[in-house]
Parts: C-alpha cells; structure tokens; sequence
C-alpha cells in the first residue's frame, strides 16, 4: 500500500494541472482569475487602459477603458465577494464612432478573427454570435462569448467557471442579483 502514493500523487497532480490550465484557458490582457484587482488594474494598465478608479465599486466591478484593436473599448472587471476576478466584459464601438449594423457587423469580424487565431476554432456560432467554451470544470464551464447586439454594438465577455458558479450561489442566497 505503501508504494501507491506515488501513482496516486502523480494522477493528483496531472489532474490538477489539466483544471487550472482549463480554467485559465481564456484570458483578456494575460490577466488570470481570481486576480485580486490591484492585479488587474497593473495589468489593464500595463495594456494600454485607462482605469478611472482601481477600487472596486458596491457591485464589485472595476470600469476600464482604452483601443482594442483599433477600436474604442469600454469594460468591465466583475469580482466575487472575495475580491477574485470572474468576469470582464469589453464593449467595442466600431473604429469610425458610427453605430451602423454593417460597421459593427466589420468590428465583430476583426474581433471574431483575432479570437479564432489565438483560440481555435469556436465551440459554437451563429450569425450574431461566436463561443469559446471551457471544458466543464467542476460543473461550470468558462470562456469567451462574441456578440453584436441589437443596438449595433459589439460585447465580448470573458467569463471564468467560477463566474456561473458565482450566480448560482448568489441566485441560492435570495439576494437581490438579479
């Protein structure tokens, strides 16, 4: 019995390896999850962002803003009650400033070939929408959604597991999320 320890420390360990390396699968500007958000606003910054104010807010978000791809991005950095990075969201306005459907339609397609580059082919797209999903890590999946919205605007939210199970938990509490 003795002599186990070692396969089962090994499995252990590449088990573990293989969550973290799903779970940090999809990134915005290298920063990890479960940053705390002096991390995060050192590393918006160090990208190029302007973050009018590093602390977070009562909703425990972080705005940020700055060109992405040419385009003019807002954003937001989401943390949980434990001041850990689970979601940011990035909203582009097409690079002319205009909000015409064919402009962000041209913004979504730059955007949603950068992605395909840098992660592989989707998991799921329609017309409107682009997915790059997690493996299911311990009943949640993570990952990026590209959209263009009704209103001609283009978001992309990158979302840690840890994000769905943030809600869930949140929805369990009775609080007043949502």
């Amino acid at each position: 019995m003795k002599h186990l320890w070692l396969p089962i420390f090994l499995v252990v360990t590449l088990l573990s390896n293989v969550y973290a390396q799903n779970f940090q699968a999809y990134t915005f500007a290298d920063i990890r999850w479960l940053s705390a958000p002096e991390v995060v606003v050192s590393k918006l910054e160090g990208a190029g962002y302007t973050v009018p104010d590093p602390e977070p807010d009562e909703n425990n978000t972080v705005t940020f803003s700055g060109p992405l791809l040419g385009n003019a991005a807002v954003g937001t950095a989401n943390f949980g009650d434990e001041r850990q990075l689970l979601k940011i969201d990035v909203m582009l306005a097409p690079s002319s400033g205009a909000v015409s459907l064919s402009e962000a339609e041209a913004t979504y397609i730059q955007l949603r070939d950068t992605l395909f580059a840098r992660y592989g082919v989707p998991s799921r797209e329609s017309l409107t929408a682009t997915g790059w999903f997690t493996e299911n890590v311990g009943g949640y999946v993570g990952g990026i959604i590209l959209e263009v919205g009704g209103d001609a605007d283009v978001t992309v939210a990158y979302e840690s597991p840890r994000w769905t199970f943030y809600l869930a938990e949140r929805r369990g509490e009775g609080t007043d999320a949502f």
